[in-house]
């Protein structure tokens, strides 16, 4: 067993492991961003609907959320900074885990506003909650372990960028 387990640490802990992560968790921020960037009204009405937030924070929300879901998805798949990328998304998934369990647990039955602002389309439930706790392991392997294998935050000689490897 001890060595089933550190076999599935060290496949967890591999760098190509991290760039198949950044990939998925870019590509799934950018297609639940597009939505929202689009139709930025009927966003905050879906933000609204979690009655979570005070008023005044319900526009900002709406407009800032889906721009900062698009630029971390861009810059995991660009491979640049995908460490904070990955730091900001872990924190973003664990906030819409709290407000999804938060509003299940008080009894709304609202749309969930993850990938669509159409207020027929993803309801709230369980399954929503597991999306979230599936996609976090991800991005904290990303957090952890990414080398910046595949990205444009390389120099020539391979190496990441650093402010020292500049001069």
């Amino acid at each position: 067993m001890k060595e089933f387990m550190r076999s599935i640490f060290s496949l967890y802990a591999n760098p190509y492991v991290s760039v198949i992560f950044r990939w998925a968790v870019g590509l799934i921020f950018i297609y639940a961003s597009v939505d929202k960037l689009l139709n930025p009204l009927a966003f905050g009405v879906a933000v609204y609907n979690y009655k979570i937030l005070p008023g005044g924070f319900i526009n900002l929300v709406a407009i800032t959320l889906p721009w900062l879901e698009l630029i971390c998805g861009i810059l995991l798949i660009a491979g640049l900074f995908p460490r904070a990328a990955a730091l900001i998304v872990s924190v973003l998934l664990l906030i819409f885990f709290s407000a999804l369990s938060t509003s299940l647990y008080r009894g709304i039955d609202i749309s969930c506003g993850c990938f669509s602002v159409n207020t027929t389309a993803d309801t709230i439930g369980i399954s929503s909650m597991i999306r979230d706790l599936l996609i976090l392991p991800m991005s904290i392997q990303i957090l952890l372990f990414d080398e910046g294998l595949i990205g444009i935050g390389r120099g020539q000689d391979g190496r990441r960028f650093k402010p020292h490897n500049l001069a």
